[in-house]
């Protein structure tokens, strides 16, 4: 190879490599920290919501999910939320996982197999899947209530999508009210709280 072509080989090598770091460095994703207190259901069974300090996390088409989380059994659930990201367009999406207490007894845990969960080789009885939806922002939102459902409160770390461009982020407020008697609701669907011994949200390093 002559040096005129050795030199042109190493240029366009050169400037792949600074394309792909610069790419990566101005799509890199960040995280940020959220506080988690309640999770609630809507009437219909169709929608899981996520109440944070600073947004609210909306799932539709988690029929399959809340009716679990109505069940009888709920009470012996432990849910793992995991590896959430968020869009530029404020999708989130994540995983979920739920065990039964091994202390359940050996009717719950019957109970919870005939619903779709599967014992382990390590002898638990779990259920795993994933959810999509989206993040509204909660910055007008106020209340004179505490809606706090879970056993305590939670420091979430979740991923996002950025740019070195990125403009003042666009996400909606949040759709969720409070009526006069201090009843939150979605549009106009009210939303009802979901009690776990415990629960546990995770997006990333605590």
């Amino acid at each position: 190879m002559q040096r005129r072509e050795f030199l042109l080989v190493g240029a366009m090598i050169a400037s792949k490599v600074l394309s792909g770091c610069t790419t990566k460095k101005l799509f890199a994703d960040r995280r940020y920290r959220e506080t988690v207190s309640s999770v609630l259901i809507s009437n219909d069974g169709k929608t899981l919501v996520i109440l944070g300090e600073k947004n609210h996390y909306i799932f539709e088409n988690q029929t399959d999910l809340i009716n679990i989380l109505r069940a009888p059994f709920h009470p012996f659930v432990t849910a793992l939320l995991s590896d959430f990201h968020v869009t530029n367009d404020e999708v989130i999406s994540g995983n979920y996982y739920l065990t039964i207490n091994n202390k359940a007894s050996e009717q719950v845990k019957a109970d919870a197999i005939a619903a779709g969960f599967k014992r382990t080789k390590l002898d638990q009885i779990s259920l795993s899947g994933k959810m999509q939806g989206k993040r509204y922002s909660a910055k007008k939102f106020t209340t004179n209530k505490t809606h706090q459902t879970l056993n305590k409160q939670y420091v979430v770390n979740i991923s996002e999508e950025q740019s070195s461009g990125e403009k003042a982020s666009k996400a909606l407020l949040t759709p969720i009210t409070v009526t006069a008697d201090g009843v939150l609701t979605l549009i106009t669907i009210p939303l009802v709280a979901v009690m776990f011994t415990v629960f546990i949200m995770y997006g990333g390093d605590q």
